[in-house]
């Protein structure tokens, strides 16, 4: 059984703490800018869950680099791309891969990750991007019924700032905040509104929203659900009213566009529970259901394994593909990564997934909607070792520092890109999938490998297995461990304890050094990401 380097959970070792989301940092193209001399130079787009977020210039990234060896210089970091004088387009680009791999590597580790230092870079860089001054804002946030609410709050607040403003405003108490997250919908004209993923703590929702809808194709909202799936968290948002209300709402909505199953023998009592007004034993009635899924994220539009398109509904203990009847435990996944394909930019959401003993077989989804499924996943697990650990969500405000950087980046504009109107586009996931896909255009490179100016001083340039009774999908085995045949970038890799397989511990170091995998395509290869899990010392 070939070994590809994956972690595993030791059992009751892990966070203890709700803090981060899946996230999926990738670099896909390079664009000029000018700085306040006018002389031009080198930018890298910087994606976050396949939206753009900004652009950093080498030099911002080597000062990174240099901080996190000094602050973390017991971690194992991935090779940072060396500093030339004069570069090729081919140097250019391979540069941009290296630090596609180093960035994302840095957002996996949980001490980095989550640090002021990786916060105010990624918040810097989003700020100064965008172009736009710290002012007063007002924005809509939707409920799920599609009202809204109008938000104050400054551009540069950050999420969890917004998410507090939010519920207050709403009227949800302080102790539930944390229940909910600010989600990313988007939608074309004449269509229903969609959710595409949750914001991630370190993004402006104000900036995020407006980047995204630079596209004239799509229209961009921010909607505040609600963001757990334990039936204990359940609990204690059903005793405040507000939170109930939002939960009612959404589950309504669910029921309305059939994303959420309800039984026949449930069905009239329901009614007569709506009838009377009685909110929360409805909630209670329904979510007691087993077969429901109560509670469920729904992804839709997603391709399975290239062969047919099918929605899902993750969370809780498992993926459920709906339309072609499979159902997938996630005490049987040894792991998981997301990934963007090479060519269209297609995300990926891969899983190998434990079909008999010690046995695996890869399971590929792709689609627009993979980011969100890696982010129910993701939050579910967490839940799981929260609870394990008799310990609980923390406030939005506690993950992250409030003040402002420390040191923004000097301000650029851009130039070439990313253009208005060209920065995000959606295109059809697969030949017979309706359901769009985010997709960053690349400028084509010159097959002449140009002398370019570079940056700056260059002259500009993740065994706790729960008993979970369910029918065990039918799938093709297919080699023992091999990797799905996927090229493209840097994918982030959750591991989970699903796997009876025992792995060494590499005790309380860090290792960020990624997993190389190569794929079945020629000159191509998978790049998977390890986590970086809590030690006992940690916790």
């Amino acid at each position: 059984m070939r070994n590809l380097g994956y972690s595993t959970i030791k059992k009751g070792v892990a966070s203890t703490k709700l803090e981060e989301k899946e996230m999926h940092i990738h670099i896909p193209s390079i664009s000029d800018a000018l700085d306040s001399k006018g002389s031009k130079f080198k930018v890298f787009d910087i994606y976050v869950n396949g939206l753009y977020h900004g652009s950093v210039r080498y030099s911002q990234l080597l000062d990174l680099h240099n901080e996190v060896k000094v602050k973390y210089s017991s971690a194992t970091i991935v090779d940072f791309p060396a500093k030339v004088f004069m570069i090729s387009e081919a140097q250019l680009h391979e540069r941009r891969r290296m630090l596609e791999r180093y960035v994302h590597c840095l957002a996996q580790d949980r001490n980095i990750g989550s640090s002021d230092m990786f916060q105010d870079f990624m918040l810097s860089c989003q700020q100064i991007s965008s172009g736009e001054e710290d002012k007063e804002v007002e924005i809509d946030v939707y409920l799920s019924n599609e009202k809204s609410k109008k938000i104050k709050f400054s551009s540069f607040d950050r999420s969890p700032h917004v998410l507090e403003a939010t519920c207050k405003s709403i009227g949800v108490s302080e102790d539930l905040t944390h229940y909910f997250g600010l989600f990313m919908e988007y939608s074309i004209p004449g269509d229903k509104w969609k959710t595409l993923h949750c914001l991630s703590d370190f993004q402006c929702p104000y900036l995020s929203l407006c980047a995204a809808n630079r596209s004239e194709d799509y229209k961009f909202r921010l909607t505040i659900k609600k963001w757990f799936f334990s039936p204990k968290f359940l609990t204690d948002c059903l005793s405040d009213s507000t939170a109930l209300n939002m939960i009612y709402i959404e589950t309504i909505r669910d029921i309305d566009t059939e994303t959420l199953t309800v039984p026949d023998s449930i069905k009239d009592k329901l009614v007569s529970l709506k009838k009377s007004g009685k909110r929360k034993e409805f909630i209670e009635t329904l979510s007691s259901q087993p077969t429901c899924l109560f509670g469920y994220n729904y992804c839709e539009g997603l391709l399975f394994n290239d062969q047919s398109t099918s929605s899902a509904l993750a969370g809780g203990t498992k993926i459920v593909l709906k339309d072609i009847e499979k159902v997938y435990p996630i005490s049987k996944m040894r792991c998981w990564k997301v990934g963007v394909l090479r060519g269209n930019r297609e995300h990926f959401f891969s899983f190998e997934y434990e079909y008999s003993h010690q046995k695996f077989v890869w399971v590929v989804l792709k689609g627009v909607s993979t980011i969100l499924l890696a982010q129910s996943i993701t939050r579910a697990v967490e839940e799981f070792l929260v609870l394990s650990k008799n310990k609980s969500i923390r406030k939005p405000s506690e993950n992250l520092f409030s003040r402002r950087p420390e040191r923004p980046f000097p301000s650029f504009e851009l130039t070439l890109g990313p253009p208005a109107g060209e920065d995000i586009h959606m295109a059809a996931a697969a030949s017979d999938s309706q359901s769009p896909s985010i997709v960053r255009t690349e400028s084509q490179s010159s097959s002449k490998d140009s002398e370019v100016s570079t940056d700056s001083e260059e002259n500009n340039t993740s065994n706790t297995r729960a008993d979970i009774h369910v029918t065990t999908p039918t799938v093709t085995p297919t080699t023992s461990n091999e990797s799905p045949s996927l090229g493209g970038g840097g994918g982030g890799t959750y591991v989970t304890s699903g796997s009876s397989k025992k792995t060494k511990s590499s005790g309380n170091k860090k290792s960020l050094v990624p997993n190389y995998v190569k794929s079945k395509k020629k000159d191509e290869e998978e790049i998977a990401f390890n986590p970086t899990f809590l030690s006992d010392a940690d916790l």
